[in-house]
């Protein structure tokens, strides 16, 4: 007996079996879409991927395939810090980033596969070069913003950055934040404010899809 179908049916999954009585039971179901991996290291710069539920651009990448991204959208809005602990060495988003959102980051792609990385605290007004921590995650300092400017378009809310205004006792204890126009302003840590996680990714690392060009 010969059965025909069609050719090139889209996710359709065929069984057929031979009964007792010399006929066959045949069933058609759609078959279970198997999610695409996609190679980090292998998608250019200003392409955004998918991991999870998440939307990330692909910022840079280094000569073994070391990938950096940061998140599409804010995946927070909360304080930066208080008066007293405003620096990016004791605030409220390096203890979300590297905690709450690091878990769930570490679930979708493995902790071996999250590289820590420097984060540069140099001041706006320049002072305070030479300050940095060592996060596996971080948000971006207003250098790396502009740096990645042209894959950084607006998105029409406000982010936190993680660069203080100056570290002068004489100035404001302001940090700086990116507005929904993209241009990069100062604001009590006291206020609410989005985060847009970034962090670095090793060559071996699998993302889910692979969404084109950040418009």
């Amino acid at each position: 007996m010969r059965v025909s179908l069609g050719k090139d049916l889209p996710d359709i999954e065929i069984n057929v079996k031979s009964l007792e009585d010399g006929s066959f039971d045949i069933s058609v179901k759609q078959a279970e879409k198997v999610k695409g991996k996609f190679s980090v290291t292998n998608v250019k710069r200003g392409s955004v991927v998918r991991i999870g539920e998440r939307n990330y651009i692909v910022l840079a990448r280094n000569e073994n395939g070391a990938t950096f991204l940061i998140a599409e959208e804010p995946t927070a809005y909360i304080h930066y810090g208080s008066e007293r602990d405003y620096s990016h060495s004791e605030n409220y988003i390096r203890e979300y980033l590297n905690e709450r959102f690091y878990e769930e980051l570490c679930d979708l792609v493995g902790e071996i596969n999250i590289i820590p990385h420097v984060v540069d605290l140099t001041a706006e007004d320049g002072t305070g070069s030479g300050h940095f921590v060592i996060d596996k995650v971080s948000t971006l300092d207003t250098d790396s913003y502009r740096k990645y400017r042209n894959f950084l378009p607006p998105i029409h809310t406000s982010w936190w950055t993680v660069t203080p205004s100056s570290y002068l006792k004489s100035q404001n204890k302001e940090v700086c934040y990116i507005d929904g126009n993209g241009v990069i302003k100062y604001v009590s840590p006291l206020c609410l404010t989005g985060v847009r996680p970034c962090f670095v990714l090793s060559a071996d690392t699998k993302v889910d899809d692979v969404l084109g060009e950040v418009k």
